[in-house]
């Protein structure tokens, strides 16, 4: 389905996954466009994402809201939209 005009994708909750997946998100090797990567963290997504941040930060924009807040994540999305990146919301778990 689409959310916010994109695809999500589901990430296992799997260090190894997290440590191999995000990265490669990251450099906008799996946009077709090319377009630069905004990650939008749940400031509760779990430390196997969280720990990633750093080489994140190397080739795209990090984002930390709070947590649960799906009105901080839909600004930052349209934001990210508007200024023409793709929008990479990373969380731990449904919307509660």
């Amino acid at each position: 389905g689409e959310f916010f005009g994109g695809h999500p994708i589901c990430f296992p909750s799997v260090t190894s996954a997290h440590a191999a997946v995000l990265p490669l998100l990251a450099s906008g090797s799996l946009d077709e466009d090319g377009r630069p990567v905004t990650f939008l963290f749940d400031h509760q997504a779990h430390a196997s994402m969280q720990m990633q941040i750093p080489t994140l930060k190397q080739t795209a924009e990090v984002v930390d809201l709070p947590h649960n807040d799906v009105t901080a994540f839909a600004n930052a999305t349209r934001v990210a939209v508007e200024n023409e990146r793709l929008a990479a919301q990373v969380r731990s778990g449904p919307w509660q």
